[in-house]
């Protein structure tokens, strides 16, 4: 009887160990070790997994979870390449309209006026009572433009550290703010015209009369002009090395090579006609004045900066530091011409103008060091997993450039103007000019942004 209560006693402990053996390897579903005459081996644990278990719970909030922060991060399980990232495309393009400012071109007074009945000797001369400047003395052509930048760039790795990238962007003329005209009859109250310079050989300011009368006589009548033409152009072509790329914030090491080329021309326009009967040159002559004078810039350097991306959502921020180092090659120069022609004669045309003249007129070049800062914010929104639509500010600062205004020298020594004679007598004045400034440019940006 003792026998058998121990061994019923055995049988019952045994089945509660195997009880508790069996129910610890299913909430811990970890390998065990199983004995036998040739060692010990691995074998996978027994899990008894019930759709109301606390070990299926568990289970399932680590799936989701690791689905989340792989979702999340930009990963997909389907991953196709080593380092963890998306199947990302290799190219990319952004294509942006621009609408940018640049700063003003300095001119000398170009075109003044004066109140009717202005003596002749103080008509349109700078610093007399009631003189007006129509034209210059200022800043010109700093209004808005219109442009377009090109961007393409391919990745060399499937992980999108180092890749290869090119900008082009073109910004055209201005809105004319540098264009004028104007034109009168030369009779009482009518407008009085004239171009403003400087006269040597009286050592004080003066001007050459566009229309004027005196008296209640006509002297002359006639028009004046002026009129800007720039452009500006830029390529760079450059590396681009990842630094740090998180699913929040992404840090770009880029540079290469950029060329930026400038081009400005600044033209001055008369055309006259003599109505004094007491002047020395017989009525109904008509002069034909022309002053032109150019500006041209290429810019050949090194450039390095850092580009970073912020993530948040489908909105990006990119911000874009630059700065580009090298030498700028400049030349400016000027040209004149007069034509003149008497009642029933054939037009002569002769060299120089009123400030460009023999004394000036021809191109110089010279080299100058330039640093080219450049500054791009950018807020962006990935429409599609392809498309993205961009929308931002630049600045760009260039150290030195040629501008047609400062090739201009307002000092004229009457002798050589053409209808005086031509021939120089004293001072070489006009001189040639090489004046070079700084430049920036500013202004907004409209895109779209490809992946393919």
């Amino acid at each position: 009887m003792a026998d058998r209560a121990f061994r019923i006693l055995a049988t019952a402990m045994a089945l509660a160990v195997l009880s508790l053996t069996n129910t610890s390897q299913a909430a811990s579903p970890v390998s065990r070790s199983v004995a036998d005459s040739y060692g010990t081996a691995t074998a996978p644990a027994l899990s008894i997994r019930s759709s109301g278990s606390a070990a299926m719970d568990l289970w399932n909030e680590e799936d989701e979870t690791s689905a989340t922060a792989s979702s999340a991060s930009g990963n997909s399980p389907n991953s196709c390449c080593a380092c963890g990232n998306w199947c990302a495309p290799n190219w990319y393009g952004q294509v942006d309209l621009l609408i940018w400012w640049f700063k003003g071109n300095q001119v000398p007074a170009l075109v003044t006026t004066s109140p009717d009945g202005t003596p002749r000797a103080q008509a349109g001369v700078l610093g007399e009572p009631g003189t007006e400047i129509l034209m210059g003395g200022s800043g010109i052509d700093d209004n808005y433009r219109p442009g377009v930048r090109l961007t393409v760039g391919r990745w060399l790795d499937d992980c999108q550290i180092n890749g290869l990238e090119a900008t082009w962007f073109s910004v055209g003329d201005g809105a004319n703010s540098g264009n004028f005209f104007a034109e009168s009859v030369g009779t009482p109250l009518s407008p009085i015209l004239a171009r403003p310079f400087y006269n040597i050989n009286l050592a004080r300011e003066d001007a050459q009369l566009v229309a004027f009368e005196e008296n209640g006589n006509g002297v002359i009548e006639g028009s004046v002009w002026t009129e800007t033409n720039s452009e500006l152009h830029s390529v760079a072509v450059l590396l681009r090395h990842n630094l740090s790329n998180d699913r929040y914030r992404r840090f770009d090491l880029v540079g290469g090579y950029r060329y930026l080329r400038f081009r400005e021309s600044l033209a001055i326009g008369e055309f006259l006609n003599s109505t004094d009967p007491g002047g020395v040159v017989p009525v109904g002559t008509t002069f034909g004045i022309r002053d032109e004078f150019t500006a041209e810039n290429d810019f050949h350097g090194g450039e390095f900066g850092l580009d970073t991306l912020l993530r948040r959502g489908c909105w990006d921020i990119n911000i874009l530091t630059k700065v580009a180092v090298g030498n700028m090659h400049q030349s400016g120069g000027a040209a004149g011409q007069t034509t003149i022609t008497t009642p029933g004669g054939v037009p002569l045309v002769n060299t120089g103008g009123l400030l460009a003249l023999p004394t000036n007129i021809g191109r110089s070049s010279w080299d100058e060091f330039a640093i080219i800062p450049e500054l791009a914010l950018n807020l962006r929104y990935r429409w599609s997993e392809r498309l993205s639509f961009a929308a931002g500010y630049s600045l760009l600062w260039v150290t030195d450039v040629a501008r047609s205004g400062g090739q201009i020298d307002r000092v004229v020594n009457t002798t050589q103007l053409p209808s005086e004679g031509g021939i120089l007598v004293g001072p070489a004045r006009p001189a040639p000019e090489f004046g070079h400034t700084d430049m920036w440019l500013q202004g907004l940006n409209l895109g779209a942004v490809f992946e393919f």
